[in-house]
């Protein structure tokens, strides 16, 4: 767990230095995409969809580069604590489409990926590793210059339902 913290507070900082070319962008304003990238730092809830919702709490980060004013691209890596020793993780790569290029901005996402599974049983560690998507929306509300909150849903495989808010950085 210390080491996920680690990661997720390394890509914050990194969403705290200034643009590369030293020019900034005003709040809202559409930006080439040329220039755009994002990372964010997610937290929330999965239940995964079995006889009963088993629930875990999950904390993620992803980047994202933009191809064009709407679509982008980028990894996404998701750390799940589930009851007991029951461990997840996710890692995909996603496609976001977002229906407005300013302001406050909904959005659509779809990944494909690996998903890792592990818990303990009869004192014997059990792990496996499958291939994972996951498809869901939310909306990136700004806050303040570059940054912005991001509350979304998504299910997936394996038979999951997740919320989670995410706090990004566009630099």
């Amino acid at each position: 767990m210390k080491r996920v913290c680690r990661v997720v507070m390394g890509l914050l900082m990194l969403g705290l230095g200034a643009r590369a070319d030293g020019q900034t962008v005003p709040q809202g304003a559409a930006v080439p995409s040329t220039m755009r990238m994002e990372a964010e730092a997610a937290a929330g809830g999965a239940w995964f969809l079995d006889d009963s919702a088993i629930g875990h709490s999950l904390v993620g980060v992803s980047a994202r580069v933009w191809l064009s004013p709407r679509v982008s691209v980028g990894p996404e890596y998701t750390y799940w604590v589930g009851p007991g020793d029951d461990r997840d993780q996710t890692l995909t790569g996603n496609v976001t489409y977002a229906f407005r290029a300013s302001g406050a901005t909904p959005f659509v996402v779809g990944g494909v990926g690996i998903f890792r599974h592990s818990d303990r049983f009869g004192g014997q560690l059990f792990t496996s590793t499958e291939g994972a998507y996951t498809v869901g929306g939310g909306v990136r509300i700004p806050f303040s210059t570059g940054w912005y909150v991001a509350p979304e849903v998504r299910m997936g495989w394996e038979p999951h339902m997740r919320f989670h808010v995410a706090v990004g950085r566009r630099f």
